[in-house]
């Protein structure tokens, strides 16, 4: 018996070694800081460039010391940090933005048009190549741009911004705990209690979202108050002008319910001193609409009925990668999919390449691509329309949040939360 116990701690303290040496890596190469290079990102329909504006010294990284390797490969951006002495790969993540998304517009064919992007990454310690890396409509990977940080580089400091922050909910350290910055725009000083309502009340909706829910207790929550100067936001498509402290705005890409900022360094100034994994931004509006990219931000207008559930669909887009899967509403973009190459996305496919996304969680007896009947209602397939299309792209389920608002969560996209809030909290 003993020896038996003796051998299962072996391959125990086996299967712990890379989350141990993951760790060291973190104290060997990284402070306990962030940090932030923000950039513009410029381009049309079919070229991008890349240039740097600043590197930037945020308090506290507040991602995981044990997962500086990112699993995933989403997003339409990847991220490789190597150590310059040894030329180890020490960091990686990947996330998405407008510029992309802009790219797929009319408009990107005929102007040049620059965005506000930031990489965040663990403060390096000694001299650091930090690569970016676009991903081509083929899936294959181009690397853009290289930024060199060495220990001296001019760093700037956002200093004191003039917010207000509140503890909301604290389940435990940022090094394994989801951090959530939940932020408001168009809320002037005035209205600090609205926002502290409208807070409350969208974030206990998230949080209890039954995908959400069962993780609670691996969610810290902070809310953050940059008071602007008039109440609301601005309504292009009205001619509608508000001088908010983030600068959000409806009609993003002519999309009058797409609702955005594109003031990207102001809002990552205003989360600089606090842990943040996940930015939400709650707009003072009753209008409907939101947003959502991954690893950028989530927004919501703060009192539409639609609010909360507005919210947790554009979370699923910013926390897990989830890709929308309606396919009748308008929208501003041009062949978002190529039909021929497999999403990075969990929750769809071209059926390019079916074995990576939920095929194994199908039961045998279900026909692939599945039948738009009555007795696959409620049967986790392969259904055809998704990713705004109506043919070529495919769902897993005939409803989902990702498809409808009043649906919940189905079960490949709840399994792709929760994989992805295992990422974040995993302990040693």
């Amino acid at each position: 018996m003993l020896r038996k116990f003796a051998f299962s701690l072996v391959l125990l303290l086996m299967g712990m070694y890379p989350l141990l040496l993951v760790a060291q890596w973190h104290s060997t190469y990284f402070t306990k800081a962030a940090l932030r290079i923000d950039y513009m990102h410029s381009g049309t329909a079919d070229t991008e460039a890349v240039n740097f504006v600043r590197f930037v010294n945020d308090s506290v990284w507040a991602g995981n010391p044990n997962r500086l390797i990112d699993p995933f490969g989403y997003g339409r951006y990847i991220v490789k940090v190597y150590d310059v002495a040894s030329s180890k790969l020490i960091f990686t993540t990947g996330f998405c933005t407008l510029f992309e998304e802009w790219q797929t517009t009319e408009e990107a064919r005929l102007i040049s048009k620059s965005f506000e992007e930031s990489i965040i990454i663990p403060y390096p310690k000694g001299k650091t190549r930090i690569e970016l890396w676009s991903r081509k409509r083929d899936n294959s990977m181009t690397k853009i741009q290289d930024f060199m940080y060495s220990p001296d580089s001019e760093v700037e400091h956002c200093g004191k911004i003039p917010v207000k922050i509140t503890n909301y909910l604290a389940s435990g350290n940022c090094s394994n705990r989801l951090d959530i910055a939940v932020v408001a725009d168009g809320y002037t000083a005035s209205e600090a209690g609205k926002f502290q309502d409208d807070a409350k009340r969208l974030t206990d909706f998230l949080l209890n979202d039954p995908a959400i829910k069962p993780m609670r207790n691996l969610i810290n929550v902070y809310f953050i108050l940059p008071a602007s100067i008039e109440s609301g936001t601005d309504i292009p498509g009205e001619g509608i002008w508000v001088n908010t402290a983030l600068n959000s705005r409806f009609y993003t890409f002519g999309s009058d319910r797409y609702l955005t900022t594109a003031s990207y360094h102001r809002l990552r100034d205003v989360v600089s001193d606090v842990p943040t994994d996940q930015i939400i931004v709650i707009v003072n509006t009753e209008r409907y609409g939101g947003g959502g990219i991954y690893n950028f931000y989530s927004v919501t207008c703060s009192s539409n009925a639609y609010a909360g559930k507005v919210l947790a669909h554009e979370f699923g887009h910013a926390f897990a990668a989830l890709g929308d899967e309606y396919y009748t509403s308008e929208t501003s973009y041009i062949d978002f999919y190529p039909l021929d190459v497999e999403p990075y996305q969990p929750n769809i496919t071209t059926l390019i390449n079916f074995d990576s996304k939920w095929k194994k969680m199908i039961n045998d007896s279900v026909p692939v691509p599945t039948p738009d009947e009555f007795q696959y209602r409620n049967i986790l397939g392969v259904f055809e329309g998704g990713g705004y299309v109506a043919k070529g792209v495919y769902r897993p389920m005939t409803h989902c949040r990702m498809k409808e608002l009043d649906s919940p969560f189905c079960k490949v996209c709840t399994d792709a939360i929760h994989k992805m809030t295992d990422y974040y909290t995993i302990e040693k």
